[in-house]
């Protein structure tokens, strides 16, 4: 596969990186980005994790059950404790559906850079939902956490996350074969 890396380089940050706090509950206009549960395991099986189309360009395959979705969000409990962890279910505010997550899959913090994955379910695409989310995301990590360096990366053929990345101030850097 072939990926292209984005990014959006902030500059100079003078927050301080000792005093990060890691995922922390965010609101946008219309989302809300929270920690996951145990309880999220319906939705999150339902809404994308067994979808075979949504998971095509993800690092990880297909959830076969609700068993491996339910092992997928028990290993995030203790993450949570640490500063540096970032992870978020979205959560519509109009209906309170969870429709997908963004991770901060690659942490850096010496370097003050994160890498950013992000999945939303089929049903939501084209809608918004993930600029709207990686926007707020980029900016709590900028402007609360002191990271200068955010970025994503997308298969060569996912056009859709491109488009994402895009909305959110972010430059193709390089392809990665």
């Amino acid at each position: 596969m072939c990926y292209i890396i984005n990014s959006v380089i902030l500059g100079k940050n003078i927050a301080n990186l000792g005093k990060m706090v890691g995922t922390k509950r965010l609101i946008t206009k219309r989302l809300l980005l929270r920690r996951l549960t145990e309880k999220d395991g319906e939705e999150f099986f339902t809404n994308w994790a067994s979808d075979t189309e949504v998971t095509k360009f993800l690092s990880w395959k297909p959830h076969t059950s609700i068993d491996e979705t339910k092992y997928s969000l028990n290993k995030r409990k203790a993450l949570y404790s640490l500063p540096t962890y970032y992870d978020w279910g979205i959560v519509t505010n109009d209906d309170h559906i969870l429709i997908g997550t963004i991770t901060g899959v690659n942490v850096v913090q010496i370097e003050k850079r994160v890498e950013i994955g992000y999945v939303i379910g089929k049903r939501w695409w084209g809608n918004g939902h993930m600029a709207e989310a990686l926007s707020k995301v980029i900016f709590y990590l900028y402007n609360l956490e002191g990271y200068e360096r955010i970025f994503a990366k997308h298969d060569i053929l996912n056009i859709q996350s491109e488009r994402v990345m895009e909305k959110c101030g972010m430059k193709k850097e390089y392809l990665k074969k």
